[in-house]
């Protein structure tokens, strides 16, 4: 340093003995005048600026200048630098700032321990756990996900509007309607004060929904109730009551339900005390496709934290709901989660959480996030859904289309819904980006008739993925024969489904799941007849290579779901009987379908069925069942029989 009067100066401003802090500080800059790149003395006013910060919680930004000049000068000189530099641009919002002298500062490595503070391990660890952090908000905010929100048309008015749900099937809406209050002689209250209204709103034809029109009792009646969610059948709806003085309710808020039977909502019913925890806040339910698990949140003693989301079972046989059980890590933490939203596929949720740490790290107030169920049901770490559907506020009752392509969600921010607001709290909706929407689903739903066309109610419909071989079973209506269910279509698979009821004989479709959702389910219409000896029933979707009696791969899947049915009536006795179409010689087709009809039978012992049931025979093209002269017609002639011989 050639100035001497600015190195006298700096040896004044570190002589921590003899002058104190503000007269220091004060020789430090008088000595930064004089040569502005001396680093001994940049360094020396940046530490007493940051101890100055630090003691006041104070942001470490003004010391970055001094800093920079000391990395400039000598990139070598102390580490220091580096690190309160790295946590000078985070607190300033600079995150790709951060990042980098951050980094530096874990790459910095010299032999000279008088280049590393004292409390260096203590910095390193801070070190890491803000790098983390501006990584993930340089995520954030530099990398701004897809979000172009705007109000669900004719939903949305100038009321407010939230807690909703869309049905699976896109048919119905519920949502929380303010409306101002008028007695039954339509005079407004005295205070000029609203009333929460549960509304129903249905798809019209133009494919926008109605206005919405308040529940019928049981609803309404005056009960604090909503945040509804809905079962893919549109017939169990559950929802929250707080403090409601209905009978066999609980303190704070409860889980109840309602069943759709009749044409009218049945009468409103605790979840009961086996889920509804007396002395806790129950709420804010969603449910899975098939109606068996049940997902809310609660503060009830025992959790994570204050907060958490937990599920109850319920149980096929009684229809009791099991005591609840918390998600555990890493969907629940310390902090709070709510909200709670089981996608259609039932295996990806998405949730709110205010906790902010390691891999689960927020905005700000409530977060969205979504997690991914493994093939053992074991919850991946969660993702933040990113900015900026999430803001520095608090983002919570979000949920997601079942064609997983709209994010729903109520705001009144105007910054967030970029001023579309119809007024006060609306519904919102966005084209959600892809890789936070769910695994592709479409909904299957049909329904079971006998032979003359009459209702068979209480069958058992079973879809079975000819990839994957996994099964799904839906018990159809107990007054009209209805059924529906989702299926995956992520991997382009057929389904055979197969209605089964005790007493009727077998009977199988395959269905073809387009990579598509319209909104509206696959309708297919299963038959069930009776076993009757004698009777000739038709094998459905047995197909054979070309002039071949080899199955092709679908009809293993179905072959399969006979034997079970065979296993499930182990009296009844068979003839499968093969039939072709009248191309070729007589002599050919009787040979082919003779095969066609032992190779059946061969699959049927492969799946543990006795030889001594089973028998079979060709017929070639006699009896056929419709034209030959089409090709429609020779398909439909090309076909698989069987036969009941006992029962």
């Amino acid at each position: 340093m050639d100035d001497d009067k600015a190195v006298q100066l700096y040896k004044k401003g570190t002589d921590k003995k003899k002058v104190e802090k503000p007269q220091r500080m004060a020789y430090l800059k008088q000595a930064l005048e004089l040569e502005p790149d001396y680093a001994d003395a940049n360094f020396a006013y940046a530490e007493e600026l940051v101890k100055t910060e630090d003691a006041g919680d104070e942001p470490f930004t003004p010391a970055v200048p001094f800093f920079l000049k000391v990395i400039q000068q000598c990139p070598k000189y102390h580490s220091e630098p580096y690190y309160y530099t790295g946590i000078g641009y985070l607190q300033d919002e600079k995150y790709t700032d951060a990042i980098t002298y951050l980094q530096k500062f874990l790459n910095f490595k010299d032999d000279d321990a008088k280049k590393f503070s004292k409390n260096y391990d203590e910095e390193l660890y801070v070190a890491k756990k803000l790098l983390n952090e501006a990584k993930f908000f340089d995520r954030m905010y530099n990398h701004p996900v897809a979000f172009d929100p705007y109000p669900v048309k004719d939903i949305c008015t100038t009321h407010d509007e939230y807690l909703a749900c869309i049905s699976p099937d896109n048919r119905y809406a519920f949502f929380t309607r303010s409306l101002p209050y008028q007695d039954l002689n339509n005079v407004a209250a005295p205070d000029n004060s609203n009333k929460e209204y549960f509304m129903e709103s249905q798809m019209q034809a133009d494919g926008n929904y109605s206005v919405g029109t308040a529940l019928p009792p049981p609803f309404n009646t005056g009960r604090n109730e909503g945040g509804p969610a809905i079962t893919i059948d549109d017939k169990s709806l559950f929802f929250t009551i707080c403090q409601s003085e209905a009978e066999g309710s609980y303190r704070n808020c409860d889980i109840y339900y309602t069943n759709y039977e009749k044409g009218r909502w049945t009468k409103i019913e605790n979840l009961g005390q086996q889920v509804n925890d007396p002395g806790a806040w129950d709420s804010q339910p969603s449910v899975t496709a098939d109606g068996t698990t049940l997902y809310f949140a609660s503060d009830r003693t025992g959790g994570i934290g204050k907060s958490d989301i937990y599920k109850t079972i319920k149980d096929p046989k009684t229809g009791e709901w099991s005591p609840p059980i918390n998600l555990g890590e890493p969907i629940n933490t310390p902090g709070n989660e709510k909200s709670p939203f089981i996608h259609t596929d039932s295996h990806t949720l998405y949730f709110s959480s205010d906790y902010s740490a390691g891999k689960h790290l927020g905005l700000g107030g409530y977060d969205i996030f979504y997690s991914r169920a493994d093939s053992a049901g074991n919850w991946k770490d969660p993702g933040n859904i990113g900015y900026p559907i999430n803001s520095a506020g608090d983002d919570i009752g979000f949920f997601v289309s079942t064609d997983g392509k709209k994010g729903y969600f109520c705001s009144n921010d105007p910054n967030r819904t970029k001023g579309r607001s119809m007024g006060g709290y609306d519904i919102f909706q966005f084209d959600l980006y892809q890789e936070a929407r769910p695994d592709k689903v479409a909904l299957i739903a049909g329904k079971t008739t006998g032979p003359g066309g009459e209702t068979v109610a209480g069958a058992q419909v079973t879809v079975t993925n000819t990839k994957t071989k996994k099964t799904a079973t839906v018990i159809t209506d107990t007054l009209n024969g209805t059924f529906v269910t989702a299926v995956d279509v992520s991997d382009s698979a057929n389904y055979v489904l197969t209605v089964n009821k005790k007493g009727a004989v077998f009977n199988s479709t395959i269905i073809s799941i387009k990579d598509t959702f319209t909104g509206k389910p696959s309708t297919v219409n299963m038959e069930v007849k009776p076993i009757t000896v004698g009777a000739n029933y038709t094998l459905n979707n047995i197909y054979y290579k070309s002039n071949s009696a080899e199955l092709q791969a679908v009809s293993v899947t179905v072959i399969a779901e006979f034997s079970k049915f065979l296993k499930a009536n182990p009296s009844v006795k068979i003839k499968i009987a093969g039939y072709t179409d009248n191309v070729g010689s007589e002599k050919d087709n009787l040979a082919l379908s003779n095969d066609r009809a032992f190779t059946v039978k061969q699959a049927l012992e492969h799946d543990g069925i006795q030889p001594a049931r089973l028998t079979f025979e060709g017929f070639g093209a006699a009896n056929p069942v419709a034209s030959n002269d089409t090709e429609e017609g020779r398909q439909k002639n090309r076909r698989t029989e069987f036969v009941i011989l006992e029962k």
